[in-house]
């Protein structure tokens, strides 16, 4: 299809060699970030001469609407996207630079895709010799002169291509490479950049895209690396062909990081315990050296710097050396990501702080820390340009940061001097603090009553009960929608965004942990070993971390006031954070009043101010019941023997048989509603046990909480068709198959 504008022909001409990573860079003193991980597409700049302090109060701030995309600069001005969830439009912003003056805007009409988080923008624009690239997760592409806003061309891929968005949108940003537009869109696309008509497209697709492809040149060839939902593909930049394929698929597919690569290596990374890999390159041939749980890159890839890679490990800071070994960690700031600049880590943590470390393999020294951010949450990329640090949270509050210096190196948040404690010393301060022997003497069991606030999209509030009872269980229930919790029967959990979820297993003795409120008095118990790592910094609160194992091998780091001693939190590898403060005085025994618990993956945050406590109260097992809600999920081995047995029966007589509406899915899916429940099967899978239908008829997926089926249904009550969502997106509509 004819793209809806053509460029000029004197830009044309001046478009005939597109700028090539080498050229972009700029000197030590003030260098430009025109695109997606930088001049160089490393995630490192060079500039140095900046301060590793920064100035408390930012140069100017900005409200970009929902997303989380990073930020171009280039020729004096600041590039970025956001989303306007009220009218449903997304925009292109424009900035000055130094004053944050905004420059021009372009809006145009696009859905939130806010499934499991906030939703709204996710590429970066590009910017090439005063031109901006820019593409949304629905395939609409952009090419605008970069001083006036001015539309040269744009194209919807989606409808001209007939692309399907994977789950959470197209969120790989535009690539400027040898001549080119590159896209990954499931199919890879190259566009001319002076016209925006199509020039190649791959032979075929390779699945969710979610990753910004990488170029690089061996062996006198110059290739992209894709990584896609199915795999890593190895294409020739110049027509797309591919040369080979390395498969990585597994479930979720969320593949968000962009190759890097080194030398003849690309290494590969990917959150939700996927893991990561490096492979080598050779005749256009990939071949896996080794593969680990080292790295698992979730929001924000690794970036390589003197010969190591330094990322977050789902939650968790790490550097590792090129054969996959791990030199050192840092734990309590969350899923955060980062960038590289003048040897220096440029940090984004999950709680919303810029964080200054040394990019040194053999230690981590945080140089600096202030807190920008309260809300939403913190998952793009931070970017160093000109001395200026830009970031951003979902909820769109943007700041530029004063960074400008003379490169002189500040003090750490901490006197790495003073000598750490050990955690039996740091422990048994806490216990010695609240009285903690005489309450595991005498506390059987407390309720707290007080105010919560939830923050997922909205801030909510309400009344909040909380129960727990050495022999009954824990619950934590809120006006907000929060409801978990466990009693002898099972454990479970319920947010405003999900639907509810039996925990099982390890999920299940998590929440045993989380409940456990004698470790209010004694945080020790139910670990087999603690060793204090170091000190750091947790919600603005100076804190000793300490590393404590269970006897099952799961770590957990803890956190304790250095000032107070009191303990001040916790959390595990892709755990929530739970952070404790303003403890007092109930009944002889000092219980903390505020609480807070930040789940980094859908960043969800709940927050309770507690007003009373009472410390043993009289029994009453109706506060720890299982609720009505959860109890559908609730099977007994005998029931589940007996749903095997209808379900095997239901596959073999196809009875209820349906089929994909469009004709592409030919696998048969058999349904029933039969005793409050329905049955989904597809024969290469296990079968699928869905809740109850609620007042629309709907129900939920256990394992997948945010998908839907929702019955449509004729004037006889008869249902005819169903329809699959994902959040709000709706991915398929089965119909019956006559028989």
């Amino acid at each position: 299809m004819t793209p809806r504008s053509l460029l000029p022909l004197p830009i044309c001409a001046a478009l005939v060699s597109l700028t090539t990573p080498t050229a972009l860079a700029a000197s030590t003193d003030g260098a430009d970030w025109p695109q997606w991980r930088g001049p160089d597409r490393t995630g490192i700049s060079a500039e140095s001469m900046w301060s590793a302090e920064g100035k408390a109060t930012p140069l100017w701030t900005k409200d970009l609407g929902l997303g989380h995309s990073s930020f171009a600069v280039a020729d004096g001005r600041v590039y970025t996207l956001g989303y306007d969830a009220e009218e449903k439009l997304d925009s292109v912003y424009c900035f000055n630079a130094e004053t944050g003056e905004e420059v021009w805007r372009h809006r145009y009409g696009a859905e939130i895709w806010d499934v499991a988080h906030d939703g709204g923008a996710l590429t970066t624009p590009t910017v090439v010799d005063g031109l901006v690239y820019t593409s949304n997760r629905e395939a609409k592409v952009f090419c605008f002169e970069g001083d006036s806003g001015e539309i040269i061309w744009s194209r919807d891929l989606r409808e001209d291509l007939e692309l399907e968005p994977p789950t959470w949108g197209f969120s790989a940003s535009p690539l400027a490479v040898n001549g080119l537009i590159v896209l990954n869109m499931d199919r890879v696309i190259a566009l001319d950049p002076s016209t925006g008509e199509q020039v190649w497209i791959s032979e075929k697709g390779y699945g969710k895209a979610y990753s910004t492809p990488t170029p690089f040149a061996l062996e006198e060839t110059d290739y992209l690396a894709v990584l896609s939902g199915s795999g890593l593909a190895l294409l020739l930049t110049e027509d797309g062909t591919e040369t080979d394929f390395f498969g990585w698929s597994k479930d979720p597919e969320i593949y968000p990081m962009s190759p890097v690569v080194i030398d003849d290596r690309l290494f590969i990374s990917a959150g939700y315990d996927r893991g990561c890999a490096m492979l080598r390159v050779k005749d256009g041939k990939l071949t896996e050296l080794w593969s680990s749980r080292v790295m698992r890159n979730k929001m924000s890839g690794a970036v390589l710097f003197k010969d190591h890679l330094f990322g977050f490990d789902e939650s968790i800071l790490k550097c590792i050396d090129l054969d996959g070994n791990e030199r050192w960690r840092v734990r309590g700031m969350g899923t955060g990501s980062m960038t590289i600049a003048g040897e220096r880590l440029v940090i984004l943590d999950g709680r919303g702080h810029i964080i200054v470390g040394e990019a040194d393999p053999e230690k981590y020294t945080e140089l600096s820390r202030q807190s920008v951010f309260e809300d939403g949450t913190s998952w793009s990329t931070p970017i160093l340009s000109h001395g200026r640090v830009y970031c951003r949270t979902s909820l769109g509050a943007m700041a530029c940061l004063d960074y400008r210096g003379t490169g002189t190196v500040a003090q750490g948040t901490q006197d790495t001097a003073k000598e750490i404690p050990s955690a039996e010393s740091i422990v048994a301060r806490h216990i010695a603090t609240v009285k903690g022997q005489q309450a595991l003497d005498q506390v059987r069991s407390l309720t707290m009553s007080g105010t919560s606030q939830s923050l997922i999209n909205t801030v909510r509030s309400g009344a909040i009960n909380l129960s727990w009872d050495a022999k009954e269980g824990f619950s934590w229930k809120d006006e907000t929608g929060f409801d978990f919790g466990f009693n002898t029967d099972c454990a479970w959990r319920m947010t405003p965004r999900s639907a509810p979820t039996v925990l099982k297993d390890e999920d299940q003795k998590v929440m045993h942990r989380a409940g456990d409120l004698q470790r209010l008095f004694d945080p020790s118990l139910g670990f087999s070993s603690m060793e204090t790592v170091d000190a750091t910094v947790i919600e603005g609160r100076d804190c000793y971390s300490v590393r404590a194992t269970t006897p099952d091998g799961a770590e957990r780091t803890l956190y304790f006031e250095i000032d107070s001693g009191l303990f001040a939190g916790h959390e595990g590898e892709g755990l929530s954070l739970w952070t404790l403060s303003e403890y007092q005085d109930f009944g002889g025994v000092m219980l903390p009043t505020h609480w807070s618990i930040f789940e980094p993956v859908k960043g969800e945050r709940a927050s309770a101010v507690f007003e009373t406590a009472s410390i043993n109260p009289s029994p009453d097992v109706a506060r720890f019941a299982t609720p009505d809600k959860i109890k559908p999920f609730l099977r007994t081995p005998e029931e589940i023997e007996r749903d095997n047995v209808r379900l095997k029966q239901l596959h073999a007589a196809m009875i209820g048989e349906w089929r994909s509406e469009d004709g592409e899915d030919d696998r048969v899916m058999g349904f029933q509603v039969d005793e409050g429940f329905f049955l989904f099967v597809r024969p290469e899978r296990d079968p699928t046990y869905l809740s109850e239908p609620d007042e629309e008829g709907r129900v939920c997926m256990l394992e997948a909480t945010y998908v839907t089926f929702t019955p449509e249904k004729n004037e006889q009550g008869i249902v005819e068709a169903i329809v699959i969502r994902v959040g709000e997106d709706v991915r398929d509509r089965l119909i019956r198959v006559e028989s």
